[in-house]
C-alpha cells in the first residue's frame, strides 16, 4: 500500500484562555500549534479537493483554542487531534501544542504536548 504525502503545518500561534489557574481562564496568553498530517493517498490531480487546505488546519486549531477553557493542554491537543483525524483524507495526524509564555517560577522557553493518532 503506498503511503499518502505528509502535510505539516507549523507555528501556528493564537491566544487563548487555558489553565489550571483561575487567572488563565481569564487572560489570553500564547499558545501555539504544530501538526503533522498523513493523507490517506496522494492527490490523483491538482485540484484542492484531492488534499486538505492548509486554511483548515489552521481553523481546527483555532477552533479548539477558542473552545470553553479547558484545564491541561492534554485536553486541547487531543480536541485538535480528534477533530483532524474526523477529516476523510487524514489517515495519520501527530499534533503538538505549545505553551510558551506559562509561569512556572523559574524562566522557561517551553512546554509541549503532543498526541498522535490513525484512521
Amino acid at each position: 500500500m503506498k503511503k499518502g504525502p505528509v502535510i505539516r503545518v507549523s507555528g501556528i500561534r493564537i491566544y487563548a484562555k487555558h489553565g489550571v489557574f483561575d487567572y488563565e481562564k481569564v487572560r489570553d496568553q500564547l499558545f501555539v500549534v504544530d501538526m503533522k498530517v498523513r493523507l490517506r493517498a496522494a492527490p490523483q490531480n491538482d485540484e484542492l479537493e484531492n488534499t486538505i487546505d492548509y486554511a483548515q488546519l489552521v481553523e481546527i486549531a483555532r477552533h479548539q483554542l477558542q473552545a470553553a477553557p479547558k484545564n491541561l493542554i492534554e485536553t486541547l491537543a487531543q480536541a485538535i487531534l480528534q477533530e483532524v483525524l474526523s477529516l476523510p483524507l487524514v489517515a495519520r495526524a501527530k499534533i503538538t501544542v505549545h505553551k510558551p509564555q506559562v509561569d512556572l517560577g523559574a524562566p522557561i522557553t517551553d512546554v509541549s504536548v503532543t498526541l498522535s493518532g490513525a484512521n
